[in-house]
């Protein structure tokens, strides 16, 4: 089938944006690591690990929507042309993001963050 000039555009798009993932993240963890330092010099361990619960929160969550917003683009367009094998692709880039999200939920949740052991404990 035909591509629009649209459909163009948006993979254009996507394939502008992904490269520049990995430095984002690499960009939190450092983030991360800068601001555990400040916790462990007052020495409340436990203030690390809250620290860094969120912000894998935060990386699993931005992942997450970056993996959904681009696997809807490229099923739209894979729909359009008629690929079967790209409609998979892009419904397993939607499931990953799915799984980032949940998996952002399930490290910020209290029983989670109980399985710490009793020395790191508030």
């Amino acid at each position: 089938m035909c591509i629009t000039t649209t459909e163009k555009r948006m993979s254009k798009i996507i394939n502008a944006v992904m490269p520049f993932v990995p430095y984002i993240v690499m960009g939190l963890m450092i983030a991360a690591c800068i601001l555990s330092c400040g916790a462990f010099a007052n020495g409340k361990q436990q203030g690390v690990f809250d620290i860094i619960f969120k912000i894998a929160k935060y990386i699993c969550g931005v992942l997450g929507v970056i993996f959904i917003m681009v696997g809807i683009m490229r099923y739209v367009i894979a729909h359009n042309n008629e690929s079967g094998p790209d409609m998979q692709k892009a419904a397993q880039m939607l499931a990953t993001g799915l799984v980032l999200i949940a998996l952002g939920v399930v490290v910020s949740t209290s029983f989670f963050q109980s399985i710490l052991p009793d020395e790191l404990a508030p």
